[in-house]
């Protein structure tokens, strides 16, 4: 029974010397991640004027920074008086994705100036440093488009000839964020731009008939869309063919009922359309067709000699 007493405690002994190596090990990896954090944030501590470098102008015809911009260590990049990650800045260049909540301004300029002190945190028996995100999430169409002229900068400086397409794409954003909730629009964009990253494109100029049709549903729709005061039509109030005097509905609150014309308070009118050519209606018009710049019958002011001539 001795014996095997001291049998089980030479096991005991020999699992307890095992564990105390590997604890050693853990201190001295621990050790090492705390040393590169150190690193790093002493870095970002050193004021921008010691850590940026002049830009290269050595010869007149080449392009070694983005426009507007200045080039600074192989941390970051200047882009906009933004401070942008170089890693950030490659991943844009080869055409892979990123998420426009990584190239915002605010969280840029955050992380690089106003971070706090670097928050560790133990993942799956590694010691990782967090970021403190100032915003989370894309809100609007006002933000997305701050990280979107970052996106836009770093892609021309590589790629000029990209920059109709990108142009063309940020319209199209615009566009669906003034039909659609910002939800969908967000959506889409993430979708279409991944899908471009699957093969490294940046051509940003067409638009995605199915993935526009099945984003931007009947449930994207925005419920409460501002309309003309004058019509209630679905244009701004300054492209109205209707002239300034001719209010059918008000801009107070909104109506759930339509208002009707009255021939008799508009018979003595100008119609608007008719100066354009674009009125539908004919001799049927309730509103006069006539030049609305001299006032010669029966002839629309774009066709109008007489005020063609004087302007």
């Amino acid at each position: 029974e001795v014996s095997q007493q001291i049998s089980g405690l030479v096991a005991v002994t020999k699992d307890l010397q095992v564990e105390q190596n590997n604890m050693r090990e853990q201190v001295v990896h621990i050790s090492k991640e705390l040393g590169e954090i150190k690193i790093q944030t002493q870095r970002q501590a050193t004021p921008i004027e010691q850590r940026s470098t002049a830009v290269d102008q050595t010869s007149a015809g080449e392009q070694n920074s983005i426009p507007d911009t200045a080039t600074g260590t192989h941390d970051t990049t200047n882009v906009f008086n933004v401070p942008v990650p170089e890693k950030v800045i490659k991943t844009i260049k080869n055409g892979e994705f990123v998420q426009m909540i990584d190239i915002l301004p605010a969280n840029l300029l955050h992380d690089h100036h106003e971070n706090p002190d670097p928050i560790l945190s133990l993942e799956n028996g590694q010691l990782r440093q967090k970021q403190t995100r100032k915003i989370k999430i894309i809100e609007n169409f006002s933000q997305w488009l701050s990280a979107w002229n970052i996106f836009e900068a770093i892609i021309v400086q590589n790629a000029p000839h990209t920059y109709p397409g990108l142009c063309t794409y940020r319209n199209i954003i615009q566009e669906a964020d003034a039909k659609f909730k910002w939800n969908a629009v967000n959506a889409y964009d993430v979708k279409y731009r991944s899908k471009l990253s699957q093969t490294k494109s940046q051509q940003f100029g067409n638009i995605d008939t199915q993935l526009y049709v099945t984003t931007f549903d009947s449930t994207a729709v925005k419920q409460h869309i501002i309309k003309c005061y004058r019509c209630a039509g679905d244009h701004k109030v300054s492209n109205c063919p209707f002239q300034a005097g001719t209010t059918v509905a008000t801009s107070s609150a909104p109506s759930t009922t339509t208002t009707t014309y009255s021939k008799d308070k508009i018979k003595n009118e100008i119609c608007n359309k008719y100066q354009h050519g674009e009125c539908k209606y004919g001799s049927q018009c309730f509103r006069i067709h006539k030049c609305q710049g001299c006032g010669a019958s029966d002839i629309p002011k774009y066709k109008c000699k007489k005020c063609i001539g004087g302007n």
